[in-house]
């Protein structure tokens, strides 16, 4: 069985060959910049990272994970989530950028 692995920005809703210079060279993409300002991360969820996509789905950057509108708070407090967001804290404080 040959199952295709490709990678898809759900703030761009766009899917592309799971390569790491393809997942990169979309990143600088100037529309997808522009995307990104028009689904900023929500302050009230602060560190959580929670971007709407929508009227009725979030995405978790934390968790890489869309999910709908109402389940989110459940999200928030599932312990994978919280499992994640602490491995992501831990990853900023590791890793700290050269100056």
């Amino acid at each position: 069985m040959n199952i295709e692995h490709k990678y898809n920005c759900v703030v761009c809703r766009a899917e592309f060959d799971f390569n790491d210079e393809h997942k990169a060279n979309h990143k600088k993409l100037e529309t997808h910049k522009q995307k990104l300002i028009l689904y900023p991360h929500k302050e009230d969820f602060e560190e959580n990272l929670i971007r709407q996509l929508d009227s009725e789905t979030c995405y978790c950057t934390i968790c890489g994970v869309s999910l709908s509108t109402h389940s989110l708070m459940r999200h928030l407090s599932a312990g994978v989530h919280k499992m994640e967001l602490m491995k992501a804290k831990n990853r900023a404080y590791t890793y700290k950028p050269l100056e």
